[in-house]
This record gives structure tokens, sequence and C-alpha cells, in this order.
């Protein structure tokens, strides 16, 4: 398992709980091969806490998980704004406007989504305390409807090109 190179405690508190996994640290910006899949790290923002994001890249397709996260830096920014992933999957973890750290709300993901300007979002880490679902789709649909869905519990993603002839239309985010 791969966890974020940062300070010893971090890095402890993480393998602590592994049981009989190993774990790996990663630095930023670091990439792992892993068959036909390339997973780059990017440097997250999560308070005082070490966090990364991870883009898993496959031939034409790459989609972003950036979860844990506030802000995020300006290189990861710019790294994002150059590889263009096709698909950001971000927390919003509290409903919109709610003053918070280490975290998006709702308005702030949907402004890193605008600004990063990805084909597909998808928001994602929705806490309890966040609005009723059906309220927070109407909402997410009326800021962003051409790019912008909420996650849901057991939720299925596949990833295509859809420049591929192999590719079967009714699996591709749109």
């Amino acid at each position: 398992m791969y966890i974020p190179h940062g300070p010893e405690e971090d890095e402890m508190h993480v393998s602590g709980i592994g049981g009989n996994l190993t774990f790996h640290s990663m630095n930023r910006f670091d990439q792992i091969v892993v068959n036909v899949l390339v997973l780059t790290s990017v440097p997250l923002n999560h308070g005082s806490s070490v966090a990364q994001g991870y883009v898993v890249e496959s031939g034409n397709v790459s989609a972003t998980l950036l979860t844990d996260t506030g802000s995020l830096s300006g290189k990861t920014v710019e790294w994002l704004s150059k590889n263009k992933p096709h698909l950001i999957m971000i927390d919003a973890c509290f409903k919109p406007g709610a003053d918070v750290s280490g975290h998006n709300n709702v308005d702030m993901a949907i402004e890193r989504i605008q600004q990063l300007d990805v084909e597909r979002a998808i928001l994602m880490h929705i806490a309890p305390h966040n609005w009723p679902y059906y309220d927070l789709v109407s909402y997410v649909y009326e800021q962003d409807r051409d790019r912008t869905i909420v996650s849901y519990d057991g939720m299925i993603l596949h990833l295509f090109d859809e420049r591929d002839p192999q590719t079967n239309p009714d699996c591709i985010v749109r």
C-alpha cells in the first residue's frame, strides 16, 4: 500500500493500522505503473496532516481522486491544469457556504472544478451534516449541470475513451 511521504508521526499512524499490509511512501508527483495503469500522486492540503490525491491514467483516459482537501497548492493546480484529467472526483464534505478548512464545501468544490475546466466531475465524501441528497443534487444541477454530479453509495463508474471503437457508448461517463 502506498501512503504520502510526510512527517514520521503521520506515516507511523497510517502504517500502524495496516495489520499485515506493507507500506511504501510516495513523494509528490511520483508515478507508479501497475499493468496498464499509471498512478500519479498529487499533494493535497488537509489541515496539519499530509494528504495526497491520485491521478489514474490508462491509455487516453484519466481520472483524479481529490479527497480530504480544502485548497490545492499552486503546483497541484498547475499540474492538473497541464495534464487535464477527464474526470475529477472531489471532496465536497460540507454544505454550500459552510466555513471549513481541510475539506471543501460544495461551492468550493464546484469552483475548483470550474477552475480546472475538466470534462466531468463527481462530488464525493459527502458527510451526513451536508444537505439531504436530493436537495444537494438539485443545487449542483443548478450550479454546474453540464459536468458535475453528486456521488452516492454503491456508485460504479466505467471510464472509457469514446474515441475507441470498442467502447460501449452506454458506459461512457459524460
